[in-house]
C-alpha cells in the first residue's frame, strides 16, 4: 500500500489528538498503525502509548507522560518536540483531511485484496468482496463522529461519571473574579469554555478590573494570559506589579521599594515562583489591526512555550480588536457594531476550541455625569449594542457617582447571568485604585456588615465613610 500520511500531517493530528478527546475518539477508532510511514517509526509508537493509555485508563495522556514513558529513545523525544511546536489545525479541518485519507487507504488496501481473488480466478468472490467493503467504507464517515447526539436519558449516568471525574482533579475548573459577591453567585468563577464581559466608561477602570481578576487566578494556581492592546507592555506590566505587591504606582514605576516592604514581598514573589503559574503578558505592537486570527495563533505560541493553554485570557480590550474576516468595518454606528459583534462571536469560538475561558471589557457610549444613585449601566449602553453580550455567560457593570469615587467605592450590576438567578443584581464594593487594586476585600465586608446594621435601624443612621 502506497498511501501514508504526511509527516507535517502527523504532526499536526498529533498535536489535535493531544488538546481534544473527541478527536482522540476519533484516531482510537480509524487511525492504524500501517497508515503511519515505516521511516517514522517514533510516531508509531507515539501512538501506541495514547491509544494503549486512553484504553487502560480511560483518561487521555499527555506529551509530558509520552515524554517520559520513552525519555531513553531520542527520536520518540524529537517527534514529540516537532508535534508540540506544530500549529493546532481546526478539528473540523483536520478531521476532513484524515477522513479523505481513510477513504483512499482503505479503497486502496481493498483493490489489493480484490486483485489477488481475480488473479486465483474468484471473480465472484472478488465482486462480493468489493460489493461489501465499498459500502461499509461508504457508510462509516469520520466525520460523524463530531456531530454525535447526546441523549437526553441515555447518556446521563456516562455525564455523571465525567463530571465526577472532573470534580476529583487536582484543579478546579472554575477560575475566580476575586471578588467574593462574584464568585457566589456564579458558584466559583468562570467555567471552561465561558466568557465574561465588564462594561463600564473610559477612565473609571476596565483594565484594573481586568488585572485584579489576573492576579487573583495567578495567585490561585491559575495560569494566565494576558493580552495587552492599549497602553503598551510596560505600563501594563508596572499596573500588575502594583496590584499584587500593593505599592503605591510611583514606587513600582521607579523602581524603589520601601525597605519595609522588600522582605515581605520576597516572600510573596518566592511562594509565587514556586507554585509554577504565572501571568503571560503580550502587547501587541501594531494598534488598531490586531485581529482575531492574531489573537489564536497568539494562543497557539503560548501553548508551545509553556506546554498547555492557558487556564484564563484576559483581553485588554474588545473595542480594539477586529475581526480579521476580510471584510472592511467603517467607523460610522452600524459598522462599529458590527466589527464588535462578529469580533465576540470568534472569541467565543476560541474560547470553545482552547478549552479556556475569556475575561474582558468593553466601554459605553457617551454617558451624562451623574450623582444618581438609582442609575446604573446595562448592555444598551455598550457601543455593541445590546446584542453585543450573546456569546458571553456574565455581564457585568461598575457604576460610580461622583461621591463614590471619592469615598473609593463602587456599585457592581449584574447584566447577564446564565446559570444562576440571585436575589440581589447590585452589589456594594469598596476599592482601592492606589494599590492598584479594583476590589478591597476587608473594607468590602465592612460595608455590607454596615448595610445591613442600616437595613435594621431602618435607615435612621447613615452609614459612616470607611
Amino acid at each position: 500500500m502506497t498511501e501514508k500520511l504526511n509527516e507535517n500531517f502527523i504532526n499536526e493530528l498529533f498535536k489535535l489528538m493531544f488538546s481534544d478527546k473527541v478527536a482522540l475518539d476519533i484516531c482510537k477508532e480509524h487511525l492504524r498503525y500501517e497508515y503511519i510511514p515505516k521511516e517514522l517509526p517514533e510516531y508509531k509508537q507515539i501512538l501506541k502509548s495514547v491509544i494503549s493509555t486512553y484504553i487502560n485508563t480511560n483518561s487521555p495522556t499527555t506529551i509530558g507522560i509520552v515524554s517520559e514513558q520513552h525519555k531513553a529513545d531520542p527520536r520518540v523525544q524529537e517527534a514529540l518536540s516537532n508535534i508540540k511546536r506544530s500549529e493546532l489545525p481546526p478539528i473540523e479541518q483536520a478531521i476532513d483531511q484524515l477522513e479523505t485519507f481513510v477513504y483512499n487507504a482503505k479503497f486502496q488496501l481493498l483493490a489489493e485484496e480484490v486483485e489477488i481473488l481475480y488473479k486465483q480466478g474468484k471473480v465472484k468472490e472478488g465482486i462480493q468482496l468489493m460489493s461489501t467493503k465499498s459500502r461499509e467504507i461508504v457508510e462509516t464517515p469520520i466525520k460523524k463522529s463530531l456531530d454525535k447526539f447526546l441523549r437526553v436519558f441515555g447518556d446521563f449516568e456516562e455525564q455523571q461519571r465525567l463530571r465526577r471525574e472532573e470534580q476529583q482533579k487536582d484543579k478546579p475548573t472554575k477560575v475566580p473574579f476575586g471578588i467574593d459577591p462574584l464568585d457566589e453567585i456564579t458558584y466559583g468563577g468562570i467555567d471552561e469554555g465561558e466568557m465574561a464581559l465588564w462594561i463600564m466608561p473610559s477612565g473609571v477602570g476596565k483594565s484594573t478590573a481586568l488585572k485584579w481578576t489576573g492576579v487573583w487566578a495567578a495567585t490561585q494556581g491559575r495560569d494566565v494570559l494576558h493580552i495587552q492592546l492599549e497602553g503598551g507592555r510596560d505600563a501594563a506590566f508596572d499596573k500588575y506589579s502594583q496590584a499584587w505587591t500593593a505599592l503605591d504606582f510611583l514606587s513600582i514605576k521607579s523602581g524603589n521599594i520601601p525597605k519595609d516592604h522588600i522582605d515581605k514581598i520576597k516572600k510573596s514573589l518566592d511562594a509565587l515562583k514556586m507554585s509554577g503559574n504565572d501571568i503571560y503578558l503580550y502587547s501587541f505592537e501594531k494598534f488598531g489591526d490586531v485581529t482575531m486570527n492574531d489573537v489564536r495563533n497568539l494562543i497557539i505560541e503560548y501553548e508551545k512555550e509553556v506546554g498547555k493553554y492557558p487556564d484564563l485570557i484576559i483581553i485588554d480590550s474588545l473595542d480594539l480588536l477586529t475581526p480579521g474576516d476580510g471584510h472592511k468595518y467603517g467607523i460610522d454606528t452600524q459598522s462599529v457594531k458590527q466589527r464588535m459583534q462578529r469580533t465576540a462571536q470568534l472569541m467565543s469560538n476560541i474560547c470553545v476550541q482552547f478549552k479556556t475561558r475569556i475575561l474582558t471589557a468593553t466601554q459605553t457610549g457617551d454617558l451624562p455625569l451623574a450623582n444618581d444613585l438609582d442609575f446604573f449601566i446595562t448592555r444598551t449602553n455598550t457601543e455593541g449594542d445590546r446584542t453585543l453580550v450573546k456569546p458571553f455567560s456574565y455581564v457585568m457593570s461598575f457604576n460610580q457617582t461622583f461621591t463614590e469615587r471619592k469615598l473609593k467605592r463602587g456599585r457592581i450590576y449584574i447584566d447577564k447571568l446564565r446559570y444562576s438567578d440571585p436575589k440581589d443584581m447590585i452589589f456594594d464594593i469598596a476599592t482601592d485604585y492606589g494599590k492598584g487594586r479594583f476590589y478591597d476585600r476587608s473594607r468590602t465586608f465592612k460595608l455590607e456588615k454596615l448595610s445591613v446594621e442600616k437595613k435594621k435601624r431602618n435607615g435612621k443612621k447613615k452609614v459612616s465613610e470607611i
